[in-house]
């Protein structure tokens, strides 16, 4: 099913030890995410946990309202004990009812 203005998106990041390839967790897990060209909206673990959910041992999730049609895109940069990055997007399709 396509997602459509007023959808909640929920994006899953997992961190990894690269060495082992074991989930672990990082210090800090910076995500940010927008609609391409509108301003960049950043929120960050653990300082945002209500944002930011750490479902388990390295692996989180966050809930994006696409309010607006349009191509979004997300990145999450791991830092300190884990450190990665890694980027999605997903396009939001106009509605016939929702404007």
């Amino acid at each position: 099913m396509s997602d459509y203005p007023g959808v909640r998106k929920r994006i899953t990041m997992t961190c990894r030890n690269e060495l082992t390839n074991q989930l672990a967790d990082p210090t800090t897990l910076e995500v940010s995410y927008r609609r391409i060209g509108d301003t960049v909206t950043t929120k960050t673990w653990p300082a945002d946990a209500a944002v930011v959910v750490r479902d388990s041992v390295g692996v989180f999730h966050i809930d994006v309202d696409s309010d607006r049609e349009g191509t979004w895109a997300l990145r999450a940069d791991a830092d300190g004990a884990i450190v990665t990055a890694s980027e999605t997007t997903w396009p939001v399709e106009r509605s016939n009812f929702v404007s």
